[in-house]
């Protein structure tokens, strides 16, 4: 395994830039609940009552965990290689399967999901984005471990 190294500056600028639309998701709107009229479920409270999901197969709460390891790695200057990878791809899956959304569980039973808002295409933009820029960092971080074409 490779030891840990420092990512350049337009990776923490990619990281800030994630985060900021992060934090931005939880103050938007993330679905339309059926009902007369609709409700609207905001970003903070599915990121405060997501970690129940499991219960029902929804593992896209656990998306954020692994966001949030990945940014703080980036603003503490660290990268690792096959560590923020294993990251990325979990954050990808969490991330696929909460494409897969279709009711909040309540009191009174499950409540049809009608459409997603724009805080959860801004949460899946955020989490798909810090995912990708981990994976296209890992040449950067591992180059002296593959071997030269040629």
């Amino acid at each position: 395994m490779t030891a840990p190294t420092s990512p350049g500056p337009l990776h923490r600028a990619a990281a800030f830039v994630w985060f900021a639309v992060w934090m931005g998701s939880l103050a938007l709107p993330v679905a339309e609940l059926e009902g007369n009229p609709p409700e609207q479920v905001w970003g903070f409270y599915v990121l405060m009552s997501g970690w129940l999901g499991p219960l029902t197969g929804q593992f896209g709460w656990f998306a954020n965990i692994a966001f949030l390891v990945t940014i703080g790695r980036r603003f503490a200057s660290v990268t690792g290689g096959r560590f923020d990878v294993v990251l990325a791809l979990v954050s990808l899956a969490c991330a696929g399967n909460a494409l897969l959304w279709r009711a909040m569980y309540g009191d009174v039973g499950s409540t049809p999901i009608i459409s997603f808002s724009a805080g959860f295409y801004a949460w899946q933009v955020a989490i798909v984005g810090s995912a990708v820029s981990a994976i296209l960092s890992l040449p950067q971080a591992t180059s002296d471990v593959l071997p030269e074409a040629g």
